[in-house]
């Protein structure tokens, strides 16, 4: 970030601006500096004085507020990129969580009628598509390793959630994080996805 200091408006352009036009001829200046020097840009200012200084600042000026509008530009263009893939590919990150624990949920079997099926016990996470390979032999060594099931690492909870809403949704490149909330009071949690030859894939599920 480049720092302004006793910048003086009036020898930097041939009149006093308004507040916020200083505020933009700060940040030329900023932009300047670094390409000119400050003792070739103090140069500049004087020379704006005569007729030919004046049509070269306003180049100047041209210039720099084209490339702070480009930068801008170029940070917009991203975040459309971002929310161009999430939405046209055949099944987005939220799809994929979304799928994973409607799946899961069913087979659990019907809870109120009794038939209840552990997950975890019955090894059938196994059987959703929507785990990575290395997600997988993570709960398969955990769940190994402990005599007793403490808490459900798909639900990050002890107890099972009515319900699980997807409330965010941030994709980079091939990564994806995806914040769900479940009808537990304050209770949230993050999946972390993967996309693996076009594919997303649940490759984490961060307990907070």
């Amino acid at each position: 970030m480049f720092e302004i200091q006793n910048i003086e408006t009036s020898t930097f352009f041939c009149e006093p601006w308004p507040s916020g036009l200083q505020k933009i001829s700060q940040l030329v200046r900023g932009i300047l500096e670094p390409f000119f020097g400050p003792d070739r840009l103090s140069n500049i200012n004087h020379f704006y004085k005569r007729k030919e200084g004046q049509k070269m600042m306003k180049r100047l000026f041209a210039v720099s507020v084209l490339l702070v509008l480009a930068a801008a530009g170029w940070v917009g263009f991203r975040s459309f990129a971002a929310v161009v893939a999430d939405s046209d590919s055949d099944e987005n990150p939220r799809q994929v969580v979304e799928a994973f624990y409607d799946a899961y949920f069913n087979s659990m079997g019907d809870r109120s009628s009794g038939e209840f099926h552990n997950p975890l016990v019955e090894k059938t996470y196994r059987e959703l598509p929507q785990i990575s390979p290395a997600l997988m032999e993570r709960v398969d060594a955990e769940l190994e390793a402990s005599e007793s099931i403490a808490y459900d690492p798909f639900l990050c909870a002890q107890d099972i959630p009515g319900n699980i809403t997807v409330k965010e949704v941030i994709i980079d490149s091939d990564l994806a994080v995806v914040v769900v909330e479940t009808d537990f009071v304050g209770h949230r949690f993050t999946v972390e996805l993967e996309q693996m030859d076009a594919v997303w894939k649940i490759r984490a599920v961060l307990c907070e």
